[in-house]
């Protein structure tokens, strides 16, 4: 059964909306970095408690640059699934993160290959094919953009949306859209 096509897209609006909330003037269209959420567990548990993030936002924060309201607190926790137990689990900043990361990697990567006509990114790593297969989509991946393991393994659960093991050019720049790459 195919997953829901929007998961993607779901997960990148709440990456760009932590961005935007997180972001410094000295980085603007930077990489998501979440180190100043890490900072602010201070028993080191592993747990970001509600409590602990508001201390965090008049110290850590501060002192990375990053500057917060109330109200943008408790959208950093909405955004994380958090708002209504008041715990963010750490390990679930790093999906945020490394999403960006892929995302920051094939937006500069496909412009500088074939500038923004997503058909002619998809002809590239399909060669000329009606579908890429998997692994020559890992390959071209590796070259382009120099993915890890985890990267790829993230970016093919979002992309192969019908889990066929191919990916189609409707799947290609649905992906590239709904990461953000093509805009």
């Amino acid at each position: 059964k195919p997953r829901n096509k929007s998961r993607a897209s779901k997960l990148t609006m709440k990456v760009m909306r932590l961005k935007h909330l997180v972001s410094r003037s000295d980085a603007a269209g930077g990489q998501l970095n979440l180190n100043f959420l890490r900072k602010m567990d201070r028993n080191m548990d592993g747990i970001l408690t509600r409590e602990e993030l508001y201390r965090g936002v008049d110290h850590e924060a501060k002192l990375d640059g990053v500057y917060m309201t109330n109200d943008q607190v408790e959208e950093v926790l909405e955004i994380l699934g958090a708002k209504k137990t008041g715990f963010i689990k750490l390990s679930k900043l790093e999906k945020f993160e490394k999403l960006d990361h892929i995302r920051c990697k094939l937006k500069a990567n496909t412009y500088s290959h074939d500038g923004k006509d997503p058909s002619s990114i998809f002809r590239l790593i399909s060669r000329g094919e009606q579908d890429i297969d998997l692994e020559d989509f890992i390959e071209t991946l590796n070259r382009i953009c120099h993915l890890s393991g985890d990267e790829l393994g993230m970016l093919l659960h979002q992309v192969d949306v019908n889990d066929d093991g191919t990916i189609n050019k409707e799947e290609f720049v649905s992906f590239l859209k709904d990461i953000r790459v093509l805009e």
